[in-house]
């Protein structure tokens, strides 16, 4: 790894804009219990709740802190 890399890395700084690092979150539809615990959870507001599914949905992708997951260990389902 070259010097450059590993201080990125240290520093977790990313050698790109976010727009261009294709990398957020997904949801499972079929899945989806309505709980709106991911929605509440993510403090960047990558997700809306869909009153009429009743379900969330990803809105804002990009938003998400890369590498992120604090969602996924609230949700039950």
């Amino acid at each position: 790894m070259e010097e450059k890399e590993k201080k990125a890395y240290r520093k977790r700084e990313f050698t790109a804009p976010r727009a261009e690092i294709d990398w957020y979150p997904t949801i499972k539809e079929e899945q989806c219990q309505g709980c709106k615990l991911c929605y509440e959870f993510c403090f960047k507001k990558v997700y809306d709740f869909d009153e009429t599914t009743k379900k969330a949905k990803v809105v804002r992708p990009y938003e998400c802190v890369v590498l992120c997951s604090g969602c996924a260990p609230k949700c039950p389902h």
